[in-house]
């Protein structure tokens, strides 16, 4: 999926098969919806024809068929003619073991459907070895060096996907962040830029189990941004319906909207982001990700342990002479055809509500184009320095004018 005008904006969970949902899903500002192809051919054909009918990109989910692992002539079953169809997801959160059988689906699937799409998502950084591979010794890395040979010989486009939930509590109500949250995107990251693939994300919009936090409207702003920190042109949304209960998702647990389609107050919290986001889209979408820098603040109370644990001191992005900032900062570097851009990230837990004062100089720069919540403002150096606040979980788009 080639995304230079609009980002990739998708949620897992269709929501009910009606005009209204898919109205509700547009207007919440998702451009794509994943469809689970253990739904019956009908009730697909019919989520296909919502798609169709509301312009919404159609991907068919795959991510519970390990064990019934399906050939993509039963996947893709009466859908290939519908314009929404835009591609499939191969696996979720594969097993190291299961990437070649998934190269050989690929190999199946590209030359019936040469010009759709084909991606796969993959596990974060940190969890149980049971999550990574059968075999003692397979790591983490290991796992992500064999995705991105895989994505690397994928013809046309090419997408990575992750997991990416960092928004903890313990069982004392006490938020905290992910300790792998930072890492997981860099590792990403990473393999976008070995396989010249976009990069998706997935991003936390419920809580599940005991252990992941319902997200405030500050904590869904900050994962987006700690995502366009490090490049990223495509946001998933995990949940867009609340799930059925089961062991991962209790009776109270809630997503963007109920199981009935009824708007929640994430929702509204989503719709909100999402506008921002695609607010910038032109400007951002423009950019070649470079790296991703982390800036310690001077008066930081908290340090979350993901920004220690991806900490290096590596001096800073180019074209920037100074940097100073009272909390912790990410700055994702950028090229903008022969200059250089920023993506600057209040790093706190937005529950510790934070703000950051941020102050920067520039080469041979005296005037810098901002975006914050896609509004767009020129700001011009005082004594040499460029001066920024930004609120818990907020990102600045800086290019120079």
């Amino acid at each position: 999926m080639n995304h230079e005008k609009d980002f990739f904006i998708s949620g897992y969970l269709m929501p009910p098969r009606t005009d209204e949902a898919f109205s509700d899903l547009k207007a919440a500002g998702l451009n794509h919806i994943y469809i689970d192809y253990t739904e019956r051919e009908q009730v697909r054909s019919e989520a296909f024809s919502l798609c169709d009918r509301w312009g919404i990109g159609a991907i068919v989910m795959t991510c519970w068929s390990r064990h019934d692992q399906p050939s993509f002539a039963r996947v893709t079953a009466g859908v290939a003619g519908h314009p929404s169809f835009v591609g499939v997801n191969g696996l979720d959160e594969p097993l190291y073991e299961e990437l070649d059988s998934i190269e050989r689906e690929y190999d199946a699937f590209h030359a019936r459907f040469p010009d759709k799409a084909f991606y796969v998502n993959m596990v974060n950084r940190g969890v149980p070895h049971e999550f990574v591979s059968k075999q003692e010794g397979i790591t983490h890395a290991d796992l992500m060096s064999r995705y991105a040979q895989l994505v690397g010989r994928m013809q046309g486009n090419r997408t990575v996907s992750m997991t990416v939930y960092p928004l903890m509590h313990d069982e004392s109500g006490r938020s905290f962040l992910n300790e792998n949250h930072l890492l997981s995107l860099r590792d990403l990251a990473e393999c976008a830029q070995k396989c010249a693939a976009e990069m998706y994300f997935f991003v936390q919009t419920m809580p599940f189990r005991t252990t992941h936090r319902k997200p405030e409207e500050a904590d869904i702003r900050f994962q987006v941004a700690c995502g366009l920190a490090f490049g990223a042109r495509g946001v998933q949304y995990f949940c867009y319906r609340t799930p059925d209960p089961n062991w991962e998702f209790s009776q109270t647990q809630y997503a963007m909207i109920l199981a009935d389609g009824t708007r929640t107050d994430i929702y509204d919290s989503v719709a909100r982001v999402n506008r921002e986001l695609r607010a910038m889209a032109e400007d951002y979408l423009r950019l070649t990700y470079c790296s991703t820098y982390g800036l310690r603040g001077r008066f930081a109370r908290h340090t979350p342990k993901a920004f220690d644990r991806f900490f290096e001191d590596r001096g800073l992005p180019a074209g920037m002479t100074s940097f100073r900032s009272t909390q912790d900062a990410l700055a994702g570097e950028f090229s903008d055809g022969d200059a250089a851009a920023y993506y600057l990230v209040n790093y706190t837990d937005p529950a510790e509500r934070q703000d950051s004062y941020l102050e920067f100089s520039l080469e041979n720069c005296d005037s810098c184009s901002v975006q914050i919540r896609g509004k767009k403002s020129r700001i011009r150096p005082v004594q040499g320095k460029f001066c920024l606040l930004l609120k818990p979980g907020e990102g600045a788009l800086v290019t120079r004018s």
